[in-house]
């Protein structure tokens, strides 16, 4: 009787060898073609958004504020009723969310908090490629807020207010058309990505907010919130906090309201023609606070 003949234990080493090198070499074109997707997903997102910037426009006659708050009625009870609404609750209807927004309480915005509708997830403003843990954050009350991982251009310092330069598109109680931008829709930013990412800013962040507590589509009502929906360009693409550094105020303005992402090499953009591209991290400081101002009137060149 013919004995079956079996593999021996250096064939078997070889063959584990081959397969080991075909891993080794798939992984970067597999990780590379995921990355590339999140770059094309992030792109439509800012796309949506910028598109639905641009139907409020049309509706409105000026692009949506950056932030709108407006006194409190004489007579309500204490603690007043903050009343304060984001760019990203006035498009609502321009980015398929008409019930949410039939729904939602403008007249005493801080309802929609405690109904939990602030706390909705909305994926159009979530890049895949954003470091959150979660796509909403819990407030100190354990108040849930949907996340963004998108903010609009409010010009070279969005914030704090007593700071903010207000020379780009949103900014509080902002109104401008179109017709605003004199430099050039081609030439100005809509938007841009925020990057949660930051482990040298949350461990020496002490008693200010870490990175994930930043980015609310619908700002607590309590507070403006320009800081969470709003960028600028005080600071180069992709700014880290530097390690061993205690955050202050000046660190704080600086890196929250920064342009970044996870996507390698710096982040997209949505110009304010409608258009997106890359922005990378290299491109020089004076060029990208150039794009940032909607009528500077700087010469902007090839980026």
């Amino acid at each position: 009787m013919r004995l079956r003949k079996a593999f021996t234990l250096v064939e078997l080493l070889v063959v584990i060898a081959i397969i080991g090198i075909l891993v080794a070499l798939l992984l970067p074109a597999i990780q590379a073609a995921r990355g590339a997707a999140r770059r094309i997903s992030c792109s439509n997102h800012l796309k949506q958004i910028a598109l639905a910037t641009h139907n409020y426009h049309d509706t409105h006659g000026v692009f949506p504020a950056g932030g709108l708050n407006w006194p409190t009625p004489a007579g309500q009870p204490n603690p007043p009723r903050f009343r304060n609404v984001s760019l990203f609750v006035l498009i609502l209807p321009q980015v398929e969310q008409g019930p949410l927004s039939a729904s939602w309480d403008f007249n005493d915005p801080w309802q929609n908090v405690l109904s939990g509708q602030a706390g909705t997830v909305l994926n159009v403003l979530i890049c895949p490629s954003d470091n959150l843990p979660e796509r909403f954050a819990l407030d100190s009350s354990g108040r849930r807020f949907g996340m963004t991982s998108y903010g609009g251009n409010a010009g070279v310092q969005s914030y704090p207010a007593n700071l903010a330069t207000r020379d780009g598109v949103f900014f509080m109680n902002s109104n401008n058309r179109i017709a605003d931008l004199l430099d050039g829709t081609s030439n100005t930013l809509l938007f841009g990505e925020r990057y949660h990412r930051d482990v040298h800013y949350d461990q020496n962040a002490g008693t200010f907010t870490k990175m994930n507590g930043w980015g609310y589509w619908c700002p607590s009502a309590g507070a403006p919130g320009m800081g969470d929906v709003t960028l600028g360009a005080l600071v180069p693409v992709n700014y880290l906090h530097p390690e061993g550094v205690a955050v202050d105020a000046v660190y704080e303005s600086r890196r929250i309201t920064a342009m970044g992402s996870g996507h390698p090499g710096g982040c997209q953009v949505a110009l304010a023609d409608g258009s997106t591209r890359f922005l990378s991290e290299s491109v020089e400081l004076s060029l990208f606070q150039a794009l940032s101002t909607r009528a500077g009137g700087e010469t902007v060149g090839r980026y």
